[in-house]
């Protein structure tokens, strides 16, 4: 049974990188991009928390340069003294090189962010603002490897509240066409 569920999976996950874009779309067209990383966090206050995370990202690109994003990131973190975990919901804009094989993006967004655990920080509900930077890896037309490094300033009482990640990812993408096309 579970050889099964793999071999499908494994079926839809080539489907879905080998459906060909349709014919109507172009360089530049609007694409819509999902996807998701995983990798190294950091909770830095007063001390350094470490830990691990991911993210789900979700994009509308206008064309080659420019993206509306949002993501929803979650950070764990397991000390010997602190256990708590870290929620964020942003959405922004990323500027991107997207005319090469590696397509480099800067990533600028506001956002929400839920903390709450054992010896970490407060639980506590808090905005702040997101800056990343990194590139994407294309892979073919419909996918890509993404890597990426993003600093969090949250807006708190404590001196320095920031968040960082470094994170491994992949991204979908599916062509829209040319919207004024006949």
């Amino acid at each position: 049974m579970n050889r099964t569920l793999r071999a499908v999976g494994a079926t839809t996950f080539c489907g879905l990188l080998g459906t060909p874009l349709a014919a109507s779309a172009a360089f530049g067209d609007p694409e819509i991009r999902a996807g998701f990383s995983a990798g190294y966090n950091c909770y830095a206050d007063d001390r350094r928390f470490h830990g691990l995370g991911g993210a789900l990202d979700l994009q509308y690109a206008f064309g080659p340069t420019w993206s509306l994003i949002s993501r929803y990131g979650f950070g764990a973190h397991h000390i010997r003294e602190a256990s708590f975990r870290v929620q964020q919901l942003t959405l922004g804009g990323r500027f991107q090189l997207d005319v090469f094989e590696y397509v480099p993006w800067l990533e600028l967004a506001p956002g929400a962010y839920l903390s709450g655990g054992e010896g970490g920080p407060k639980d506590d509900f808090a905005g702040g603002v997101r800056a990343g930077l990194g590139f994407d890896r294309l892979l073919n037309e419909r996918a890509a490897i993404t890597f990426g490094a993003h600093y969090h300033q949250l807006f708190g009482e404590s001196r320095f509240p920031a968040y960082l990640e470094v994170h491994l990812g992949f991204d979908f993408r599916w062509s829209l066409g040319d919207p004024l096309a006949p």
